[in-house]
């Protein structure tokens, strides 16, 4: 039989030696919200439900979760991957990562119009029903009953689709949005 030396590595705790997909934690108050990415996270127990993160105190979200005693974790999808990549590289003590990726409009696709106004007809693009005046598509003059059809060079007939290609941007990109107006 044939003997092999091996020798001992130490590391330095870090997401390498936990490789699980990482989540966007959401905490904070409305006033001061935050969302962050954590790798470490798990479940503790099933009965009762119980989960857990681990937060460096260092960290800008440590403080908010300590004082509010709350949080809540968000699984990420491929779509959110950008994001989750962002949230982890930036700090809410320095931005607020929401108002990165918020565009201020609830909008519609073909498919959910007619539940919500069997009057109104549209061919593709998403119809603007509600646009918030501290929104960044306010601010460049999109309007409620606008219809976005483009955005760059993409037509949008989802707004999954709307959502998923300014997740793939990176903050201060700039878009074309083409609107159809009546």
């Amino acid at each position: 039989m044939e003997y092999t030396k091996y020798t001992k590595e130490c590391w330095k705790g870090s997401v390498i030696t936990s490789p699980i997909p990482p989540t966007m934690v959401t905490c904070g108050t409305v006033e001061n919200p935050n969302v962050f990415t954590v790798a470490w996270t798990g479940v503790l127990n099933t009965r009762p439900p119980v989960t857990y993160i681990s937060v460096r105190p260092e960290r800008f979200s440590y403080d908010l979760i300590k004082k509010s005693g709350e949080f809540v974790i968000n699984l990420t999808t491929e779509q959110l991957v950008r994001a989750a990549d962002y949230c982890g590289v930036k700090s809410g003590r320095n931005i607020n990562k929401f108002e990165e990726a918020y565009l201020g409009i609830y909008g519609y696709d073909k498919e959910v119009i007619p539940y919500l106004d069997s009057s109104l007809k549209i061919d593709n693009g998403i119809y603007i029903a509600k646009i918030l005046t501290d929104g960044p598509l306010f601010n460049i003059g999109i309007y409620e009953g606008d219809i976005i059809t483009k955005i760059d060079d993409t037509n949008v007939n989802k707004i999954k689709k709307i959502k998923k290609y300014i997740y793939s941007k990176n903050p201060n990109d700039i878009v074309k949005i083409t609107v159809k107006r009546k």
